[in-house]
């Protein structure tokens, strides 16, 4: 009796102890969706100005692409690329979301997982999107850890963008509606000429729809086979992937797992538009 008594008795603390495990683990987990709320995005503390002068010289000088970057978030590939289309009026609506701080709330979609969307419902304004481009964003995080999210453009006139959605939903093209009610983000064009980067999004289009999701894509075993599509990826992992069939290694370190973060600081890239990042530091 003794015996049986006192196995209860370790049975019962060691459950006790499991237990007290999971509900600090849950205290954790949410004391770290609490300071991952406490994030905000960048706004100008400067005065926003009348860009109508420089938008209608018929050339722009340095001063004035810094000018406009200052005020839009645009380099000169985002700047050049709407001229180009005639479509300085975008140019000034890009102006108005950069300085606008609009609203934002978490939009939870798993346990103690959240991505940050504007309360704006038609979005911000982009610059002019090409095949090959990357849109990165940090506005997704687990509880405290903040990976963000990216997709890869193949349909730069259509906005059509290579997407990794989550679970239990495979790879495929999804509209820029999943990125411009994002609070922050960075708009990179590869360095790389223009028949690569369409080729990168044909590739992506052909070979990369149709995977199944796995936040550990690439970590254990190979990361990258040359003869075949990987059997299961994650947002960066697919982005990466469509690159690495060019031979243009984007994971600025190198690690075991492929983030959103480490493609923002590629020098693979050029960058074309920020927004809700400080232009001085983007994401550091």
């Amino acid at each position: 009796m003794k015996k049986k008594s006192r196995a209860f008795r370790i049975i019962l603390g060691i459950f006790v102890f499991l237990l007290s495990l999971v509900v600090v683990l849950l205290i954790v987990l949410q004391a770290g969706m609490m300071a991952a709320h406490a994030w905000s995005p960048w706004v100008p503390g400067y005065d926003k100005i009348d860009l109508s002068p420089i938008l209608s010289e018929e050339e722009l000088s340095a001063e004035d692409y810094e000018t406009l970057y200052r005020q839009t978030g645009l380099t000169r590939l985002g700047v050049d690329g709407l001229l180009e289309r005639g479509e300085e009026e975008e140019i000034l609506a890009i102006q108005e979301d950069f300085f606008a701080g609009y609203e934002y709330y978490s939009d939870g979609f798993g346990p103690f997982t959240c991505s940050e969307k504007l309360r704006k419902a038609d979005g911000v304004h982009f610059a002019a999107l090409e095949e090959g481009d990357v849109i990165v964003t940090p506005s997704t995080h687990f509880s405290f850890v903040r990976f963000g999210h990216c997709m890869l453009v193949v349909d730069g006139e259509n906005g059509g963008l290579l997407n990794s959605f989550g679970y239990d939903t495979p790879s495929g093209i999804a509209g820029t509606e999943h990125f411009n009610r994002r609070p922050a983000f960075l708009i990179l064009r590869p360095k790389a000429d223009e028949a690569t980067r369409r080729a990168v999004a044909e590739y992506a289009v052909n070979e990369l729809t149709g995977i199944g999701y796995s936040v550990l894509a690439g970590l254990f075993g190979g990361q990258f086979d040359e003869n075949a599509p990987p059997s299961v990826t994650q947002c960066a992992h697919i982005v990466w992937y469509a690159f690495m069939h060019f031979g243009i290694d984007i994971d600025s370190n190198g690690g075991w797992l492929v983030l959103p973060r480490d493609i923002a600081l590629s020098d693979c890239f050029d960058l074309v538009q920020v927004y809700g990042f400080d232009p001085d530091e983007l994401w550091a």
